[in-house]
C-alpha cells in the first residue's frame, strides 16, 4: 500500500471520528431526524412506502435503511451511525475533489477543518445529504476524466454508465433536485459538440449515462408495481409535493454570520463563474463542478434554512475555495516563494496548525464520547443510547 492510500485511510478515519463524534450526541428531538427514522422504521416492519404510510420524497433512504435497521438493530442510535458514515464520506470526497484541482496538501487539512466547521451543526440522516454524497461521487469522476483526457467530450462505456447509475441514485432520492441532475448528467457534454462526430460521441455517452439512469429508477418503479404501490407513489410524490406549501424566504438567511456571508457570495459567485467556466472557458477544469453545482442548488428552495443551503451550494463553495487558493498561491508566488525564511517559517506554521487541528478533533471527540457515556440517555424502545432530557423521555 503506497503513502498515498494510506493518509487517505488516515484521514477518512479522522473525519469519521470527528463527524460521529458530532451525531452521536445530540440531544433527542430534532423532528427531521424522527421523520425520516420513523419512514425506515417502517420499512424495517414491513411496511411498503405510499401504500401503508405517507411520503412525499423518493423512496430509495428508507428503503436502505430499513434494510440495515432489520440487519443491525431497529434502533435509532444505528440512523446516526448511517448519517455519520454518509456525512463523512461527503467531507472526505470535497477533500478529494479540491486535490484533483491541486490544492496545496498542507493546507486542505486546514480547509477540511473549516468544512467540517460548516457542516457542525446540520450534521444528520437525510436525502439531502445522501443526493449529495452521490453528486459529489459524479462530480470526482467526471473532472479526473476531464483531467486525463484534457478535454469534455470523452466516452468511456464504463464510467459513462457508472455515471448515469449515480446520477439515477439520486432522482430515486429526491425527484426535484435528482431530475436536474440527470438532466446535467446526460447534457453537459453538448458544450463540447463541434461538428458530425462530436455529436456521433455525444450521443453514445447519452445512450451509456441513459441507461446507467434508467437502472435504479426502473427497480425502484417495480418494487412499487409489485407491491400495488404505483398509484399512492404518484398521488404523494408528483400531487402531493405540488401542493407543498412548507416555505422559509432565502432572505432568512442574510445574517451576520458564515451562512449570511456564503448566502451572498454563492450566488455572485454563480454568475462570475458563468463568465469563466461556460462562456470564456478559461477554467474547463471546473466545467463540472459548475454544472452539477447548479442543478443541486435546487435543494435550497423552498425551504431555505441552513441545512438546505449548505448541502445546495456546497460545489459552489467548493469552487469558492479553489478561487480564494489561487488568490493566496498569487500572493505567495509573488512575496514569498523566493524568500526561504519566511518560505521555511510558513511550512513550519502549516504543519503545526495541521497537528494541532488533529488533536483538537480528537480530544473534541474523546470528550464528546465521556459526556455521552456518562450522559442520560433513553431506554426507550428504538431510542436506546440517545441522550434525552428526562423530562421528555417521561
Amino acid at each position: 500500500m503506497n503513502k498515498e492510500k494510506i493518509l487517505n485511510i488516515i484521514i477518512l478515519i479522522i473525519i469519521f471520528i470527528f463527524t460521529l463524534s458530532i451525531i452521536i450526541i445530540k440531544p433527542f428531538g430534532d423532528l427531521d431526524e424522527l421523520w425520516n427514522y420513523n419512514f425506515a422504521r417502517n420499512v424495517a416492519s414491513g411496511l411498503v412506502p405510499y401504500k401503508d404510510f405517507n411520503m412525499l420524497q423518493m423512496p430509495l433512504l428508507p428503503l436502505v435503511c430499513g434494510l440495515l435497521l432489520k440487519i443491525i438493530s431497529n434502533q435509532l442510535f444505528v440512523m446516526r451511525i448511517i448519517a455519520a458514515l454518509i456525512c463523512s464520506s461527503i467531507v472526505f470526497l470535497i477533500y478529494k475533489i479540491l486535490k484533483l484541482l491541486k490544492i496545496n496538501n498542507n493546507l486542505l487539512i486546514i480547509i477540511m477543518f473549516f468544512v467540517g466547521c460548516l457542516y457542525r451543526d446540520i450534521l444528520c440522516i437525510d436525502y439531502n445529504w445522501m443526493s449529495l454524497l452521490f453528486l459529489l461521487f459524479i462530480i470526482y469522476y467526471e473532472t479526473r476524466q476531464y483531467k486525463e483526457n484534457e478535454k469534455i467530450l470523452t466516452v468511456n462505456p464504463k464510467i459513462d454508465i457508472f455515471i448515469g447509475l449515480l446520477a439515477g441514485l439520486t432522482f430515486t432520492l429526491k425527484q426535484t433536485s435528482g431530475f436536474l441532475i440527470c438532466a446535467a448528467v446526460i447534457g453537459n457534454k453538448l458544450i463540447g459538440v463541434k461538428n458530425r462526430d462530436d455529436f456521433k460521441l455525444f450521443i453514445r455517452s447519452f445512450i451509456f449515462r441513459l441507461f446507467g439512469i434508467l437502472f435504479p429508477v426502473l427497480i425502484i418503479f417495480t418494487y412499487l408495481l409489485i407491491n400495488d404501490a404505483f398509484d399512492d407513489f404518484i398521488s404523494y410524490t408528483l400531487k402531493g409535493a405540488s401542493s407543498f406549501t412548507n416555505y422559509i424566504s432565502y432572505g432568512n438567511l442574510l445574517k451576520f454570520n458564515i451562512t449570511g456571508l456564503l448566502s451572498i457570495s454563492v450566488p455572485i459567485l454563480i454568475v462570475y463563474e458563468l463568465y469563466n467556466v461556460v462562456i470564456k472557458t478559461n477554467k474547463k477544469q471546473l466545467y463540472y463542478i459548475y454544472v452539477y453545482g447548479l442543478s443541486i442548488f435546487i435543494i435550497g428552495f423552498p425551504i431555505s434554512d441552513k441545512i438546505h443551503f449548505v448541502i445546495g451550494s456546497t460545489p459552489i463553495i467548493i469552487l469558492m475555495v479553489f478561487e480564494i487558493y489561487c488568490i493566496i498561491e498569487k500572493i505567495y508566488i509573488k512575496f514569498i516563494k523566493e524568500n526561504e525564511i519566511i518560505k521555511k517559517s510558513l511550512k513550519i506554521l502549516i504543519y503545526l496548525i495541521n497537528i494541532i487541528i488533529v488533536l483538537i478533533i480528537f480530544i473534541y471527540s474523546f470528550i464528546n464520547y465521556y459526556k455521552f457515556t456518562k450522559g442520560n440517555y433513553s431506554e426507550l424502545n428504538h431510542y436506546k443510547y440517545i441522550i434525552i432530557n428526562k423530562a421528555l423521555e417521561s
